[in-house]
């Protein structure tokens, strides 16, 4: 009996040992744990008390150390985990502001745009302006947020004034008291104070810069002084600039290319017209009915305006057609009219020879091709046919039969639109023509309800 039970206490007390050892004692740390081992002889029975915690005290600080250590550890992760997703939020505005921004926007909804999109990453920015150049010579305020815009948009600056900022070695600074800083120029800042109801104490300067052109400057201003502005922010920012003076410069670039292509076009039209006075004013009114066509198609705004310029442009290629042949009064002999159907491919060779022009090419050469593929120069047939030529092909014979020419009288709008209909699936797409005919409320049995 007394063996049995000093076995059982031996390997109790084992048991024990083996747990503090393996350090499972943390669940017993305020805890006694008695083990009455009794001993006992032929003689005496004693009492073997076991009382501990286990060195409870030492134990507990060393785990309430450590408790402490991890709870850091904890709050430093959940900051930082916050702090990512903050920033993440900021990145997603910028792609968000990429995704969205329209290749054809006017410079000034861009300017509003970008200025939206930097009072959501600085939500402590109020106020804020975007300069920028408006010709060759001077720039102007196009963009405001939190200021008067009409005592603003009244200045103007030479360009000239800014040629300094070109020799800057940086993108965006942070300037206290902007206006009385010498980055911008005396007068300048006396114009813009002038102005201004209150003066921003701290301000983000960034200076809108394309290679060695400077296309202008933004402003992110605070009327308090005591602002922080975190070096991530400034990243955000410098990133939100890159792509704003890129678009700045590639928009202003569209439109000098815009406005040189349209003096281009214009000039090649009088060209013609001096050529062929019966081609006066029949390239506008082509290009116009192209437009209305092309609406009624439910063409893209650009597809639009592409028909719109080919129309002007699709007889160019009369410049190398004989006056005599051009200006004859009669019908042209077979030989003539080979000659005339040459003009299509003369246009198409004029456009190759102009960079911004060559987009017209294709559309200007297939003009004259017809449904069926009897047409010239290379007998295209359906689908096979440019749809804008397509387009200019029912354009072009509609102005060509209301119109006075050399050899015969102008017809009808209504004549014209019945020859145009027992056309169609033939000499036209039958798509194009049903869009002329709707244009004029046109009936297919011949009447005309407009």
């Amino acid at each position: 009996m007394l063996k049995n039970f000093l076995i059982l206490s031996v390997i109790f007390f084992s048991v024990f040992l083996i747990l503090i050892k393996l350090d499972f004692s943390d669940y017993f740390i305020d805890s006694k744990i008695s083990l009455n081992i009794l001993i006992s002889g032929f003689i005496t029975m004693g009492v073997f008390s076991v009382s501990s915690t286990l060195k409870s005290k030492n134990r507990f600080q060393k785990y309430e150390r450590r408790n402490l250590a991890t709870e850091k550890i904890i709050n430093d992760l959940n900051n930082e985990v916050l702090f990512f997703k903050n920033l993440n939020k900021r990145y997603q505005k910028i792609l968000d502001f990429i995704s969205d921004m329209p290749t054809s926007s006017e410079l000034e909804s861009f300017a509003n745009r970008v200025l939206d999109a930097i009072m959501e990453i600085i939500p402590d920015a109020k106020f804020g302006t975007v300069c920028t150049s408006v010709d060759d010579s001077s720039w102007k305020f196009i963009s405001f947020k939190g200021y008067d815009s009409h005592s603003l948009k009244e200045l103007y600056f030479k360009e000239n004034w800014f040629e300094h900022l070109k020799e800057e070695n940086t993108n965006i600074k942070i300037i206290e008291n902007i206006v009385e800083s010498p980055r911008i120029p005396e007068h300048v800042r006396k114009i813009i104070k002038s102005k201004l109801k209150q003066t921003p104490k701290k301000s983000i300067f960034c200076v809108l810069k394309h290679e060695r052109e400077i296309l202008g400057f933004i402003t992110v201003d605070f009327m308090e002084d005591d602002v922080n502005i975190p070096y991530e922010t400034l990243e955000i920012l410098n990133s939100i600039l890159k792509i704003s003076s890129i678009f700045i410069s590639l928009k202003k670039d569209y439109d000098k290319k815009t406005l040189f292509q349209e003096e281009v076009i214009k000039a090649m039209i009088r060209i013609i017209e001096l050529k062929d006075k019966y081609t006066r004013g029949h390239s506008e009114r082509v290009a116009e009915f192209s437009v209305k066509i092309a609406e009624k198609l439910g063409l893209s705004d650009g597809e639009i305006e592409k028909v719109y310029w080919a129309g002007i442009i699709h007889d160019i290629g009369k410049v190398g057609i004989p006056d005599e042949i051009l200006n004859k009064p009669e019908r042209l002999t077979d030989e003539e009219y080979e000659i005339i159907k040459r003009h299509p491919i003369l246009g198409e060779q004029v456009i190759n020879q102009m960079m911004y022009l060559k987009e017209f090419s294709q559309v200007i050469r297939h003009h004259h091709e017809r449904w069926n593929g009897t047409g010239y120069p290379d007998g295209l047939k359906g689908e096979q046919i440019p749809l804008l030529s397509r387009i200019l092909a029912v354009a072009d014979a509609f102005d060509a039969m209301t119109s006075d020419r050399s050899y015969r009288s102008a017809r009808s709008v209504e004549e014209a639109l019945k020859e145009i209909y027992m056309n169609s699936g033939t000499q036209f797409d039958p798509k194009v023509v049903k869009a002329l005919l709707d244009l004029f409320n046109f009936e297919k049995s011949g009447e005309n309800n407009s």
